[in-house]
């Protein structure tokens, strides 16, 4: 399964929704738990001036964005599409840890 990150230095979760530039693409690997970084996405309301739904639209494949802040018309959004959003700030591999952790007690993953 695919998440979504917004960070500005790849290593922590710093950015709001609809100000960050990129995303950082993580595949978690449902077996074993594991993540990686597989891709970044450029952030399209920023950088083209679209609208946000455009952003919500470029992450469709994600199951999950983590930001520091996403406002609410960008949280129906998201969740809209079957994208849980998660307001949340700090290191992504603890954040990620604990998401595994939080998926594999709701049976999401092994």
């Amino acid at each position: 399964m695919k998440a979504a990150a917004a960070s500005s230095d790849g290593i922590s979760i710093s950015e709001h929704f609809g100000t960050t530039p990129e995303f950082l693409i993580i595949e978690i690997d449902g077996e074993s738990g594991t993540w990686s970084i597989v891709e970044r996405r450029r952030n399209a309301a920023v950088e083209c001036g679209a609208s946000h739904e455009r952003a919500v639209e470029s992450l469709g494949d994600c199951r999950a964005v983590f930001a520091s802040k996403i406002g609410p018309h960008m949280r129906n959004a998201l969740e809209r599409r079957g994208i849980q959003a998660l307001e949340i700030t700090g290191p992504i591999d603890a954040v990620l840890e604990k998401y595994v952790a939080y998926l594999r007690r709701k049976r999401v993953i092994n």
